[in-house]
C-alpha cells in the first residue's frame, strides 16, 4: 500500500491524471521520484496511439505536429513547462544569483519568457511534423521517460539551492539509495531501448544527453548555485526538445 501510494503522489504532483486522494505524509513521499518517469511512459503511450491515429485517417502534417506538441502538456498540466518559463525568465534577467533565485519564485511571467515559451512550442511542433514514422514517434516517447529519470536522479544528488520549495519537500523524504537505483534501471531501459530500435540514433542520443548534462549542471552552479524544482523542469523540456531533435536529424542520416 506505501509503494501504491507513492505512485499515485507522484502521478498528482506531476499530471493531470486523476488518482484520488491521497495523503502527502512523508511515508507516502519516500518512493514517489521512483514513478515520475512513468508519467513520461504515458505520454508516450498516448503520443504513439495519436500517430497511429494519424496514420489511419491521414491527416494533415502540420496540425498532427502541432496536436502532438500539445499532449504532454495536456497530461502533465504544464508544469514543467513553468519551470522551463521561470527559469528562461531569470537567465533572461543577467542578474546576481540572489536575483534569479527570486526571480524563479516571482508569479510574474517577463517578456523574455514568453517569447522562449513560444519558439519552444514552435519547435517541437515543427519537430513532431517531421516525425513521419513509428520508429520516430517510438524514439521520441523513450525520451519523455528518460528526461524524467535523469531529471529525478540530478534533483536526488544534486545540492538544493533553497531549503524550501516542492523540490526539497520531495528529495527530503526520499529513500535515496532505492529511488536512485529505480531511476537509474529507467534511465538504463530506456537508453538500452532506444538502442534496439536504432543503434545509430541510440548512439547520438547518448551523446547528446551527455553533452547536455555536463552543460545543464555547469548552468545551475554558475547562475543559481543548486537544484530547484523549476530547474528540474527546465531540464525536463530541453531535454525532451533536443532529443526529438536528434531524432528526427538521426534518422535522416
Amino acid at each position: 500500500m506505501k509503494i501504491f501510494n507513492s505512485l499515485k503522489v507522484a502521478f498528482a504532483m506531476y499530471s493531470k491524471i486523476p488518482t484520488g486522494r491521497t495523503d502527502w505524509s512523508e511515508e507516502n513521499l519516500r518512493y514517489s521520484m521512483c514513478f515520475v518517469p512513468l508519467v513520461g511512459f504515458v505520454i508516450g503511450i498516448a503520443l504513439i496511439s495519436w500517430h497511429w491515429i494519424y496514420v489511419k485517417l491521414s491527416f494533415n502534417d502540420i496540425f498532427y505536429g502541432c496536436t502532438a506538441s500539445l499532449i504532454p502538456l495536456v497530461i502533465t498540466g504544464g508544469i514543467h513547462m513553468d519551470g522551463y518559463i521561470d527559469v528562461m525568465d531569470a537567465l533572461s534577467s543577467y542578474g546576481e544569483k540572489e536575483k534569479k533565485l527570486e526571480i524563479l519564485k516571482d508569479p510574474h511571467v517577463g517578456a523574455f519568457a514568453v517569447i522562449w515559451a513560444a519558439a519552444y512550442m514552435i519547435a517541437m511542433a515543427g519537430i513532431f511534423s517531421q516525425a513521419a514514422t513509428e520508429k520516430e514517434v517510438v524514439l521520441i516517447s523513450l525520451g519523455f521517460v528518460l528526461s524524467r529519470a535523469v531529471a529525478c536522479l540530478l534533483a536526488m544528488l544534486s545540492q538544493n539551492a533553497r531549503k524550501e520549495g516542492t523540490l526539497y519537500t520531495f528529495t527530503k523524504s526520499q529513500a535515496k539509495r532505492t529511488v536512485s537505483t529505480v531511476l537509474v534501471l529507467f534511465i538504463a531501459g530506456a537508453g538500452c531501448a532506444c538502442f534496439m530500435v536504432d543503434y545509430v540514433v541510440g548512439f547520438l542520443i547518448s551523446c547528446v544527453f551527455t553533452v547536455l548534462i555536463a552543460w545543464f549542471c555547469r548552468m545551475v552552479r554558475k547562475n543559481f548555485g543548486g537544484m530547484t524544482g523549476d530547474m528540474a523542469g527546465f531540464l525536463i523540456q530541453v531535454s525532451e526538445l533536443f532529443m526529438a531533435f536528434t531524432v528526427v536529424i538521426g534518422c535522416r542520416l
